[in-house]
């Protein structure tokens, strides 16, 4: 009894004092007293007592203590009591006082629930079923967009809202799943492998396997995730959905190209970017995101094989949209969304630009003091990229069709550089009848690019618009005294960044056309034979001027470039599919063809110079009055082969593949092609 009025005095006393001060105090005894805990799945009474039986310390709490049956886990190895209390008070929502060997618990202030609200930063590893990491899962704290993706450790840090977040990974091919925080700062997640997914069909070369009896290295990527952000095309849109695969932009400019490296650099001198085909036609171009299906991407020796030598740097294989049975599905969708430079220089001004000078050349007098001119700002604005597709596609037991068109629009962030596309997909597929099958896929497009001269030179000379705005001095103006584009007046004399950008004509044209069509045939219940027809025409046009009242076009009179460019292909591929089951434990898949492939290439440029005018830009090359420099280009190359493919799968568990191709180029020389 006199026991139990101590304790209660105490709680009245600690009651009190918890009302004047904030607590989380210490004292040193408690700070030095280490403790080993392993206590999993009770109450916070039963941890409690624990301590307490285990030290000196006499624990004191009030009811909300001993009502609160939740059940927790308290897993310490040698750790600091000061930090098992401060770690059970988040968790639990309770404060503490030490008070010699008196440690009195009390309900969390408002101000100080507060404190354990604040952001708290995670980390730990995901790894997969037997243990593996995974690189690049997905970590994202539930309802928000906050998160952050693995490392190649599958370790991650990720500051959260609070101590009770919900922290949701995921993974391709694997489960996703959802782990409560509850007061944790760091946490292990194991994912399983999502079973559904191994029944999904992967396209490879020439056929089809489902993705459980693949063996060689292949990434799928879904139209959704290809349509998640707009993108100029189907290339940029592959930047982070598959690993191992590295998406570059060659140039910034609106409508330059990306390139693409699968597993690293594989050539030092020739290129490293992946075969691309398109819904069968080899080194096809790809089409608008929203118009693809379902993308492939093959890795490894096994799933490249089959197309040979020029499969050396990887395989993407892209299978566009169909219509399926049913009634007309309209569909439309549009975005727009704006764009600025990433980081700006913080370049000299005026002054600080005339007090540099003036160390050089004490004689150089500033046209412009103070702040100047910053030529960031003259070349820079806010870009737009907007985007808009309508698709109409449906279909009967006979007949499927799919049609698309898409309109993509860009500004650019440096004046005067803008891009537009503009395409049209069509596939139909016909059932002759049970055995016969035919159809087509047809894409045509056309861009327009209008670009600035970005890049640079060998030479002062050939300054770009980007390191002209770093170059110029800030003391000059856009124009000088009478009117003209000012040149740099330090070192030498470079046209202005602005005038640079809005005067410089460069216009590149683009027309695409790229069709394919196929026959399919059942000869025998499991003997398929596929025969396929392609034909691709790509036809550019680029103009380019510099005028009279820039720099390298003042010193000849302007200039005019005029480039032309006829790409042409054809293709035929014919092979045979035979698919057997033998009992329930042998399964075999044999494929057998033969490929034609012609290409044809023709350019043209043209050089003038010396016009009595700049009005007809690159439009009038007869009339300059210097010689014109002419050339012109023609090849013509030749790729034949054979190939052929075996699959073999033995109880479902074992599986073999057997892939091999010969093919002869003619751009060998005799004998060796």
């Amino acid at each position: 009894m006199k026991k139990f009025y101590s304790k209660t005095l105490q709680l009245i006393l600690f009651v009190c004092f918890f009302s004047t001060i904030q607590l989380y105090g210490s004292s040193q005894n408690i700070d030095v007293t280490n403790l080993t805990l392993n206590e999993k799945g009770v109450t916070l009474v039963t941890i409690l007592n624990k301590i307490s039986n285990v030290t000196h310390f006499n624990i004191t709490y009030g009811n909300f203590i001993a009502k609160n049956h939740q059940q927790y886990n308290a897993v310490y190895q040698n750790k600091p009591l000061t930090l098992i209390l401060e770690d059970l008070g988040k968790r639990a929502q309770f404060d503490f006082k030490v008070n010699g060997n008196e440690i009195l618990i009390g309900k969390i202030k408002e101000t100080n629930k507060n404190v354990l609200q604040q952001k708290v930063t995670i980390t730990r590893i995901i790894v997969d079923e037997i243990g593996e990491p995974l690189p690049g899962a997905s970590i994202l704290e539930k309802g928000t967009n906050n998160g952050v993706t693995t490392d190649f450790n599958g370790g991650f840090s990720l500051k959260v809202s609070n101590n009770k977040a919900v922290i949701v990974v995921s993974y391709l091919g694997f489960v996703t799943k959802e782990v409560p925080l509850e007061g944790k700062k760091e946490i292990s997640v194991r994912l399983i492998m999502d079973s559904s997914s191994l029944d999904e069909v992967v396209i490879v070369g020439y056929g089809s396997v489902k993705k459980s009896d693949l063996t060689g290295s292949v990434s799928s990527i879904d139209s959704e995730d290809l349509v998640a952000f707009p993108v100029m095309d189907a290339t940029q849109a592959l930047q982070g959905r598959a690993a191992g695969v590295t998406v570059q932009a060659t140039n910034g400019a609106p409508g330059s190209g990306y390139s693409i490296q699968i597993r690293g650099n594989t050539s030092i001198n020739a290129g490293n970017d992946p075969l691309i085909v398109v819904d069968g036609f080899i080194g096809g171009v790809m089409p608008p995101a929203e118009d693809i299906e379902s993308m492939e991407i093959l890795k490894d020796a096994s799933s490249t094989a089959i197309y040979g030598a020029r499969g050396a740097n990887g395989v993407v294989i892209i299978s566009t949209s169909r219509g399926t049975k049913g009634k007309t599905q309209f569909s439309f969708s549009s975005s727009y969304s704006t764009q600025k430079e990433i980081n700006r220089l913080d370049l000299l001004n005026a002054d600080q630009f005339t007090s540099f000078i003036n160390e050089l050349d004490p004689s150089f007098v500033p046209e412009f003091t103070g702040e100047g001119i910053d030529w960031q700002d003259q070349i820079y604005r806010t870009g737009g990229v907007q985007n808009y597709q309508l698709s109409a596609s449906g279909g009967t037991e006979k007949v499927n069709y799919y049609l698309s068109g898409s309109i993509f629009d860009q500004k650019g962030i440096v004046e005067n550089s803008d891009f537009n596309r503009y395409s049209i997909t069509s596939n139909l597929d016909l059932k002759v009848s049970e055995s016969v099958k035919l159809g087509s896929s047809i894409f045509v497009r056309r861009t327009n690019k209008n670009g600035v001269k970005s890049q640079e030179g060998g030479d002062a000379a050939q300054t770009g618009v980007i390191s002209g705005a770093y170059k110029f001095s800030p003391t000059q103006g856009v124009t000088d005294e009478n009117g003209d584009n000012s040149l740099s007046t330090i070192g030498y004399p470079i046209d202005n960044p602005y005038a640079l950008a809005k005067e410089y004509k460069n216009e590149t044209i683009t027309d695409l056309f790229q069709g394919n069509v196929y026959a399919e045939v059942g000869l025998f219940k499991d003997l398929k034979f596929k025969s396929t027809l392609g034909v691709s025409i790509n036809q550019s046009r680029t103009g380019r001027y510099y005028p009279t009242t820039l720099d390298r076009g003042n010193s000849v009179g302007g200039e005019a470039t005029f480039s032309t460019r006829k790409s042409t292909s054809f293709i035929n591929e014919n092979y045979l599919t035979y698919n057997k089951t033998i009992g329930k434990k042998h399964d075999f898949s044999i494929m057998a063809g033969y490929s034609l492939q012609k290409d044809r290439s023709e350019s043209s440029n043209i050089i003038a110079s010396g016009f009595i005018s700049d009005s007809f830009s690159f439009w009038n090359l007869g009339g300059g009055t210097n010689p014109a420099s002419v050339d012109s280009e023609l090849s013509e190359t030749a790729f034949e082969a054979f190939f052929g493919r075996i699959n073999y799968t033995l109880d479902n568990k074992y599986l073999f593949t057997f892939t091999g191709r010969q093919e002869g180029a003619s751009v060998f020389a005799a004998n060796n092609k």
